[in-house]
């Protein structure tokens, strides 16, 4: 990313102070395309532009979203209302929006100034040095580069050396273990943290080799799996892909401190024991998983990341403990459904014994006790007795919690093919400190 991006849009939006002046902003609907000028601010994670112009007088938004006459207030927007918009932020760097929506139904009126407020969630900008195809038609190398903000990265194997020199003490080093780096048989990558930001880098091996790897849809797969093996959603910042063949995509998005679940695979103290172990399946658990990902049937795959979407909610949003246990069983539940190939048919018992065969799983070892484990909670609060939880001792919910989480670790990372271990024999891989600090209990 150019330092004018970071400088102009990245940085205010990420301290929540994103104001810039767009002068000759356009609006294009109904075949017509509307100039006035403009302020674009952010809040949540929608863009909003502020524009200026009396021709904006009563009932403009219905007309310039094709909305018609409306006899009440109450109205459904559809893809047909969407309109486009674009301009030069600060007078000087382009942009589009192919996704805009009213922000609200009225116009504000000041004295002699009309406006009405529209909304986006995406930034389209120009990519830095290239968009367009490769002339190489033997190319087919890609590079992609997408920040998550907010989160921390959990297994470092790699590093930034830097480099000083001064006048009387010459050169001076210093360096960090701020990175981890992965690879596949065509591809490579690396996360690097950097202030506040994580940072994720994938690149084509050699750009010969023509592979479905080398699209974004699997990069989509490797930042899905990177999600996964680190605890967030993976919800870019700023994202970046150019491929020879197809060209590139650059855009920003408003997807700020984005927080770290519990249920994270790669937690510092299994690390430690395969740093060194290059061949280690878990040291390849992140591309193993994004390339299991890119095998699966695309049905399976999204309502993979919708339950591993809701299993991030569990440890990170403010939810009663009866409903964190309640929503942890029913994705497991989900989870085995998926890996049975079953969608209505047949009872917990059957999916649960079908899925653990298909697995690999033996049904006489730990899949059995998660499985008689779950009722405990599941059954009691889908049932209405939300007081369980509080008859429950203390010791039963942090032995429990952390079995049936990783539990949805060890079934997803399965599900993608991946052969190789990710919490120990106690299922006890989430760090207690974190599990109790998310409790409110030892805060530092």
């Amino acid at each position: 990313m150019d330092d004018k991006i970071r400088e102009l849009i990245i940085k205010p939006l990420s301290q929540g102070r994103l104001k810039l002046i767009i002068p000759n902003f356009e609006i294009i609907a109904n075949g017509k395309t509307i100039k006035a000028p403009a302020e674009l601010t952010a809040k949540g994670s929608n863009f909003t532009f502020q524009v200026f112009d009396n021709y904006f007088s009563h009932g403009a938004v219905d007309k310039i979203f094709g909305l018609g006459e409306r006899t009440s207030g109450a109205l459904i927007l559809t893809k047909d209302n969407v309109v486009s918009v674009r301009g030069y932020l600060n007078g000087s760097t382009y942009f589009e929006c192919d996704d805009v929506t009213p922000a609200n139904f009225g116009q504000t009126t000041t004295p002699g100034i009309n406006s009405i407020k529209l909304s986006s969630r995406t930034l389209q900008l120009p990519a830095p040095n290239y968009i367009e195809p490769s002339e190489d038609k033997e190319s087919f190398e890609f590079h992609a580069h997408a920040i998550f903000h907010g989160p921390k990265l959990q297994v470092p194997n790699s590093g930034t050396k830097t480099t000083k020199r001064n006048d009387f003490l010459n050169e001076l080093y210093s360096s960090s273990m701020d990175t981890q780096t992965f690879e596949g048989d065509t591809w490579e990558a690396a996360i690097i943290e950097q202030k506040g930001e994580l940072h994720l880098h994938a690149r084509s091996k050699d750009k010969s080799i023509n592979s479905p790897e080398h699209s974004e849809a699997f990069f989509q797969n490797v930042m899905n799996a990177v999600g996964f093996t680190n605890g967030f959603k993976p919800w870019p910042l700023y994202y970046y892909f150019w491929n020879a063949q197809t060209g590139g995509t650059r855009w920003i998005r408003s997807h700020l401190k984005l927080k770290q679940s519990n249920f994270r695979p790669q937690n510092k103290r299994l690390w430690l024991n395969v740093i060194n172990e290059k061949d280690s399946p878990l040291y390849n658990l992140t591309p193993r998983v994004a390339e299991g990902l890119a095998l699966l049937p695309e049905k399976s795959r999204k309502r993979l990341m919708f339950l591993l979407w809701n299993v991030n909610e569990i440890s990170t949003g403010q939810l009663p403990d009866s409903t964190q246990m309640l929503m942890l069983c029913s994705a497991l539940d989900g989870l085995m459904r998926i890996a049975a190939e079953m969608e209505d048919d047949g009872g917990t018992d059957k999916v649960w014994k079908t899925a653990s065969k298909k697995l690999g799983f033996d049904w006489n070892g730990w899949i059995q006790e998660i499985y008689k484990l779950r009722p405990e909670h599941r059954n009691e609060l889908a049932h209405g007795r939300l007081w369980h939880m509080q008859e429950v001792e203390s010791t039963a919910y942090f032995n429990d919690y952390p079995k049936l989480g990783n539990a949805f670790s060890i079934i997803f990372a399965k599900l993608c093919g991946y052969e190789g271990p990710i919490s120990d024999e106690n299922y006890q891989a989430i760090e207690m400190k974190d599990l109790m600090k998310s409790r409110g209990i030892n805060k530092e």
